[in-house]
């Protein structure tokens, strides 16, 4: 089944045209019709309630996307701490490929951040849009 949504969708419509095809059915009077109409909404509205329990677990996506904000949270955290670091000690380096693993982000504001190209995690540099010269944060890398 489809975690989506997509099939429970479907099942609503479905269950949709089978009420507008009852009301018609009952407003001509067509009794064996009606019978007929009303198993085929039965059987509609049982499939949207298996399509629906087959959906995502809408607290578990939930607990997902606070575990996201809160590792971007933790992101932002760093780059200020980066901006600090650059204070205390820093490496300039000509180019970003004098290191291993080191990858941009897009430009921010006008800069880029250096990450680990590994993990992604970061920022652990980042690029001067005046000199173009690579900043890396001496506390944010170990040699291996």
């Amino acid at each position: 089944m489809s975690v989506d949504g997509t099939t429970a969708l479907k099942n609503l419509n479905n269950i949709y045209n089978s009420i507008h095809n009852f009301i018609a059915l009952a407003e001509k009077g067509n009794s064996s019709d009606i019978a007929l109409k009303l198993r085929h909404l039965e059987a509609s509205l049982e499939q949207l309630k298996e399509a629906i329990d087959s959906t995502s677990d809408i607290i578990g996506n939930e607990n997902y996307q606070r575990a996201r904000i809160a590792d971007l949270n933790r992101r932002i955290t760093l780059k200020d701490g980066l901006i600090n670091s650059f204070r205390n000690g820093q490496w300039q380096v000509e180019r970003m490929f004098d290191f291993e693993n080191i990858g941009f982000t897009h430009a921010r504001d006008g800069v880029k951040y250096l990450i680990c190209a590994n993990c992604e995690d970061g920022p652990v540099g980042y690029l001067c849009p005046v000199t173009k010269a690579h900043f890396v944060a001496v506390c944010r890398v170990k040699q291996e």
